[in-house]
């Protein structure tokens, strides 16, 4: 299965964007990374030809040759415009969407906050 790995631009090129791609192709995905320089070619092309919207001319197509869609937030777990695009067209077009996790160091719970935090936030 193919898979569209949507991430920041600020990813590209980073010990992340090489650990996501690594991750999702050990998942047996066939990963398609938009940091690519025809891509960057075709952004440019479409932006010097004036195409206002050029991530449905540039992005969709690709996007279209993919069975479902993996993407990372920021680490403040906001999305950017261009991230958020791939995700309500993939999504939009029935595709599985998979979240990439932050795992940072602060997340982990030893086993008496665990307990604390349930008991705090129990339904």
């Amino acid at each position: 299965m193919k898979i569209y790995y949507a991430h920041s631009m600020a990813l590209y090129n980073t010990p992340q964007e090489a650990a996501d791609v690594r991750l999702l192709k050990q998942l047996g995905f066939e990963v398609f990374n938009p940091n690519q320089p025809f891509v960057q070619q075709r952004v440019q092309q479409a932006k010097a030809q004036g195409v206002g919207n050029y991530m449905a001319t540039v992005f969709n197509p690709i996007m279209d040759d993919c069975q479902a869609i993996a993407f990372r937030a920021h680490k403040d777990n906001r999305i950017g415009a261009g991230v958020w695009h791939e995700i309500k067209y993939m999504t939009g077009q029935g595709k599985p969407m998979i979240e990439l996790p932050h795992l940072l160091p602060d997340r982990p719970l030893s086993v008496e906050a665990t307990r604390a935090y349930i008991r705090a936030n129990a339904v």
